[in-house]
């Protein structure tokens, strides 16, 4: 997928491993796309390279040095497009603000064709196109307050607007992609696509489900999310099982705090039941899209609702307009070229 990607994106950098001294350099020099994997080896441990991540999700995100002998302050610039590749849960924060594509090895004849490197050339006439799109678009994308479904708020409806407003611009059956995209990627179902904190308190609800309790001891409470193999807890706590102190400080973050229990002769420091119901309504009850339809077989209600626009002036219908400025874009989407080269195989290709 990230060799896929390196061929459709602006200014690709690649990469399996990064530092904070070399991440906000090279983002203020080269604007690049991020396409960075091993994430697990090198991020988790690294709080400072993720709050540098989390920052390049804004645009505008900064980090301030010092420099040079006099040691004058400089803004660094952060924001950039990231696609992070590895192994297991990402962080809390860096979940929040990406969009997560579980991979799944391939059965045996799944695939009609391999991705070969090597040939590319129908990749890169894809991602001249798609630089054209956004050329003459960017206007339109940038005004365009696309129809989100009713489970995108907050960061969730960050991460999504962006191509909401690319589905509505291109029009047709995009929109509908979209809806079901969404519907897939965000399905509350899929645990491990949940965030670390997410999942916690998705699986603290599972067990006292099940034990019908009404309190339960820290001690208890961890054992019982360690007996869960199919999960991170025998191993969350820098490789090793988690304590109750790590389940206190995760929980802290929700507001939760252990306290003195009594259940029967026994007497320790435990949770109620009813201190978890504040954060399971607020963090548990983020559906998708309840109609999980195929892209070939989209429901009329779920393209209906996010297609049709009230406005008088809707985002749909893109409509080309050639300009010099839109046709002078090279293939790897450079937004200064040279002084008076023009790309005619560009325009003789697409116009």
């Amino acid at each position: 997928m990230r060799d896929v990607l390196a061929v459709l994106v602006p200014r690709p950098l690649a990469t399996e491993n990064l530092s904070v001294a070399v991440l906000f350099r090279v983002i203020e020099k080269h604007r690049p796309s991020i396409l960075a994997d091993e994430y697990d080896s090198w991020l988790p441990e690294n709080e400072e390279l993720r709050g540098l991540f989390n920052a390049g999700h804004k645009r505008g995100g900064q980090a301030l040095r010092c420099e040079g002998d006099n040691h004058e302050v400089r803004a660094f610039g952060v924001f950039a497009p990231a696609v992070l590749c590895g192994l297991g849960a990402l962080p809390g924060t860096l979940h929040d603000r990406s969009i997560i594509i579980r991979l799944e090895r391939a059965k045996p004849g799944e695939l009609p064709e391999r991705f070969d490197s090597r040939h590319t050339e129908r990749e890169q006439i894809l991602c001249r196109k798609l630089a054209r799109f956004c050329a003459d678009n960017g206007e339109r994308l940038a005004q365009c307050e696309p129809a989100l479904p009713p489970g995108a708020f907050n960061r969730l409806a960050d991460n999504w607007r962006p191509l909401f407003a690319v589905a509505e611009i291109g029009g047709g059956e995009w929109p509908g992609r979209a809806a079901v995209a969404f519907g897939q990627l965000t399905a509350q179902e899929d645990a491990d696509s949940q965030g670390a904190g997410t999942m916690l308190l998705a699986d603290i609800r599972q067990i006292l489900a099940e034990t019908n309790a009404s309190r339960v001891f820290s001690k208890s409470l961890v054992d019982s999310l360690c007996a869960m193999s199919d999960r991170p807890w025998p191993e969350a706590n820098r490789g090793r099982p988690i304590t109750e102190v790590w389940l206190a400080r995760r929980l802290h973050s929700f507001g939760i705090k252990p306290r003195t229990h009594r259940i029967g002769d026994n007497r320790a420091k435990g949770y109620g039941a009813a201190d978890f119901a504040a954060a399971f309504e607020r963090y548990l009850a983020i559906p998708g899209l309840s109609n999980r339809d195929t892209v070939t077989t989209l429901d009329s209600q779920v393209v209906t609702h996010l297609s049709n626009r009230d406005t008088a002036e809707p985002c749909h219908g893109s409509k080309s307009t050639q300009t010099l400025a839109n046709t002078e874009l090279s293939r790897c989407h450079d937004s200064n070229p040279p002084a008076g080269e023009k790309p005619r195989e560009l325009i003789e290709e697409l116009i």
